[in-house]
């Protein structure tokens, strides 16, 4: 048996207009052609050519020869096509309806991948763009449109095993490529699903839309997302210029193809149950991310990257400390008809009450995200639970939610993009002119830093008029910013061509202080310990709607800064606000916690000066990240000044349906005698303050009673521990089935 082609089907699809070209000249039939493109590709895949042979010879010899034995044998072939084309024919309904299933989920499932991924798959299959133009119009290289393409195929293949299987659907779509069932083999698998890419499933909704009749909106699976192949970040000049003249990098909006108006692209997901951060004091079961769908992040896929945090008393919209998110509440209103709601929108602020049976419009807002969300309270426990049914979209053409839009014409994206437009409009941009200043007196490792459309990051304090930025700065003055900016216009681009700067950044016994300018995401100046610093950048930088975070002033350490932008309007009519996505989080291997076996619990701390405590919790989870020791701690051991702390924890989650009833807590601790500011050691069980120590010196005892722990609850049971101090807590009780 030959050896396999080294080549890939990926290689092979570039071949595709030059093979053509040769059996279309032999034969001049484009059904025939068809015929022998296909076996062309077979033949290569199976045994041919060998590593580092002239592929293009090769496909030219081969493709020739099969062109000429058709046109030999032109009527046997006809035959044995005519008695295909009657076992085609007579396939079962069913099957007929499977392999338009599949032909809609491959083109579903194109949509709904991640950038860059949609718009490299679009751009080579749908324009039929060569890797090179494909890269041109990315500003990439073609080597990673390549990789981008490969990886895009992986996860497609991915869905479509899970659904299907690999024979399954091989045999299914490859028809769709003009391949015939008998023509199938593992060769082939991989060249049909980049076929049918090509020619299935984008033909059946970027091609023409849903036929008349058929359904507008489609349901979809959930797909997890993959690891992006992140770009590639040169080192960025102190100050960088361009030419006036350079061409503007066409943002990924404008390479999408607009989906059929009439219809949303859908992704179904659950319902989030959340519950209160406020009594669990656990923000991950608190939180959602409307974005991925989920709550619980086994995987770390989600990451920071979550949209509201469901708090007891309010919705809380400010999750991200880089976030600008705004909710409001539109009251006793169904989520499912907010279609056709016409009310006024109210003030937007972070926070919103919690109602049952109300509707909230939640505007998620950071540096990679620009969501409109609607969600209804279906289901309340106050300041315990809640259940939300909900609906999110970035673009109005697709959507995740937990629900399918059954409106006329699936009109709740597009209405939720327009209360998005409508919170935006009053923050738009008047002229094609920005102003950013910072300063700080605080030597900490925080960057401080001010967008466009005055979105602050670790910064508390807003200034309303411009600051005096040359005044002396106290020490323990924390930042402040001053921003005159706003949002880009929908339908237009504010493309910058001039940048005037100062800063201030003086070193620091520390750390050198930082000044960064970035505008649509590049760095143009970058300042480290510098007294005084000032400079103009000229080139040509677009910031299309929906980017403005990607355009900021960043200080670092006690510094001060402040620049103005320049520009002008370019019209783009019909481009919504968009964000730009940042690589997806690689997945880990969850690591469940371990199962509490026993009603008995050890927790473990050792804490040294600097003013952070440490919470260690019955599930072993920390509130801040420190060391963790396998073996128990020696506590009599003297506390060092510049420990950081490290814990030791035998717990774990409760068994399923078991509440851990505790009814003895043995404890003993100290806290240092020479400890500077506040110092404790404190215990808490079921979220009651059972012991707190401050005192210099130790301390011992046991606590005796009957407190409840319930499943969920593992995090209300913690060992706390401030400044130098060390401490022990053994809990010992009996296990109740609930």
């Amino acid at each position: 048996m030959a050896a396999p082609s080294p080549f890939s089907a990926e290689t092979l699809l570039e071949h595709e207009h030059f093979v053509r070209a040769v059996a279309r000249g032999l034969l001049g039939d484009a059904d025939a052609t068809g015929d022998v493109l296909q076996e062309t590709w077979l033949r290569t895949l199976q045994r041919g050519p060998r590593a580092g042979g002239n592929l293009r010879a090769w496909l030219a010899r081969v493709a020739g020869n099969l062109a000429r034995d058709r046109r030999r044998g032109s009527t046997r072939r006809a035959l044995r096509e005519e008695r295909a084309a009657r076992s085609e024919a007579a396939e079962s309904v069913d099957t007929a309806f499977e392999r338009v299933s599949l032909q809609r989920d491959v083109a579903t499932a194109i949509l709904a991948l991640d950038e860059p991924y949609r718009s490299v798959v679009l751009l080579r299959y749908y324009h039929g763009l060569e890797p090179s133009e494909v890269a041109a119009r990315l500003g990439t290289k073609p080597a990673t449109v390549r990789t981008q393409l490969v990886r895009a195929h992986e996860i497609l293949r991915a869905r479509l095993d899970s659904r299907y299987g690999r024979e399954s659907w091989a045999a299914l779509l490859l028809p769709v490529a003009g391949v015939t069932r008998s023509a199938v083999s593992l060769g082939a698998v991989s060249l049909g699903l980049a076929a049918a890419a090509a020619l299935g499933g984008l033909w059946l909704f970027a091609r023409r839309g849903p036929a008349r009749g058929e359904p507008s909106t489609i349901e979809v699976a959930a797909i997890a997302p993959a690891a992006k192949e992140a770009p590639r970040q040169e080192p960025a000049a102190r100050v960088a210029a361009a030419p006036e003249a350079a061409p503007v990098k066409p943002s990924a909006a404008e390479v999408l193809p607009m989906v059929a108006s009439h219809g949303t692209l859908e992704t179904l997901a659950p319902r989030a149950e959340l519950f209160a951060s406020g009594y669990y004091d656990d923000r991950t079961l608190a939180t959602f991310s409307f974005q991925h769908g989920l709550r619980d992040d086994p995987t770390n896929i989600v990451g920071e990257d979550r949209d509201v945090e469901y708090r007891g008393a309010d919705f809380g919209a400010h999750v991200r400390e880089n976030g600008t998110s705004v909710i409001v509440d539109l009251g006793d209103l169904r989520v499912r008809t907010l279609w056709s709601w016409r009310g006024e929108l109210g003030a937007a602020r972070e926070r919103a009450p919690v109602e049952a049976g109300h509707t909230y419009f939640l505007w998620s807002r950071d540096p990679d995200t620009d969501l409109a969300i609607a969600f209804e309270v279906l289901e309340l426990e106050p300041g315990n639970r809640c259940v939300l049914e909900w609906y999110a979209t970035a673009d109005g053409r697709t959507a995740r939610a937990s629900f399918r839009d059954e409106s006329p014409g699936t009109r709740l994206a597009q209405r939720l993009i327009e209360l998005r437009s409508e919170l935006r409009r009053p923050g738009e941009l008047v002229e094609p002119r920005v102003q950013l200043q910072v300063r700080s007196g605080e030597a900490l490792g925080n960057w401080y830093r001010v967008d466009m459309a005055g979105g602050l990051t670790w910064i508390f304090q807003r200034a309303s008029e411009p600051l005096d930025l040359r005044s002396p700065r106290d020490p323990e003055y924390g930042a402040v910013a001053f921003s005159r900016g706003g949002f880009v216009p929908e339908g237009r681009v504010f493309v910058v061509t001039r940048a005037t700067w100062w800063c201030h950044a003086p070193k620091d016994p520390n750390r050198d202080s930082r000044f960064a300018l970035v505008v649509g995401g590049e760095p143009i100046v970058t300042i480290e310990g510098s007294d005084s610093d000032s400079g103009t950048w000229t080139g040509r930088i677009e910031v299309p709607p929906g980017e403005e975070a990607l355009t900021h002033l960043e200080l670092h350490s006690r510094a001060a800064g402040e620049a103005e932008l320049f520009g002008e309007w370019v019209e783009r009519p019909g481009l919504l606000a968009r964000a730009r996505p940042s690589p997806p989080r690689e997945p880990k291997a969850p690591k469940p916690p371990p199962t509490l076996e026993r009603p008995r619990a050890v927790l473990q701390g050792r804490n040294g000066s600097g003013g952070d405590d440490i919470r260690l919790r019955l599930d072993g989870s920390t509130s801040r990240d420190r060391k963790r020791a396998e073996a128990p701690l020696d506590l009599d051991a003297p506390i060092g000044e510049r420990d950081h702390g490290i814990v030791h924890c035998e717990g774990g989650v409760l068994p399923a349906g078991e509440v851990f009833v505790v009814t003895r807590v043995d404890y003993r601790g100290r806290v240092s005698d020479d400890v500077e500011g506040d110092a404790r050691f404190a215990i808490v069980v079921a979220g009651e303050r059972i012991l707190e120590h401050e005192a210099r010196g130790p301390i011992s005892g046991t606590w005796t009673g009957r407190l409840e722990i319930e499943p969920r609850g593992e995090k209300r049971t913690y060992l706390e521990l401030l400044n130098s101090s060390v401490g022990e807590a053994i809990l010992t009780g009996e296990f109740v089935r609930r």
